[in-house]
């Protein structure tokens, strides 16, 4: 598991939801600078319409999701039903 970029997924959907500079302050390369708002009020700032997501960060989050999941053993076998399993 790959929890520092687990923690930056974390921190970019906080950034998108609350509208926060906490990602800024870690990874301020994923922000178009003309749009970041320094020195505004923080109420009146908008973190996330400065916030840039490429394609890579978004497969990035995807993979780090993947590699976190725990495989338990057998998960992988074939599931067959039963036809009582079915809903009529």
């Amino acid at each position: 598991m790959d929890k520092d970029r687990l923690e930056r997924l974390r921190t970019t959907a906080y950034c998108i939801k609350h509208n926060d500079r906490e990602l800024y302050d870690h990874h301020p390369v994923m922000f178009d600078p003309d749009c970041v708002p320094e020195g505004r009020a923080i109420y009146s700032s908008s973190w996330s319409e400065a916030l840039r997501l490429h394609d890579a960060d978004i497969l990035d989050f995807f993979d780090a999701v993947r590699k976190s999941a725990t495989v338990k053993e057998g998960a992988n076998r074939k599931v067959t039903r039963r036809r009582s399993d079915t809903i009529s």
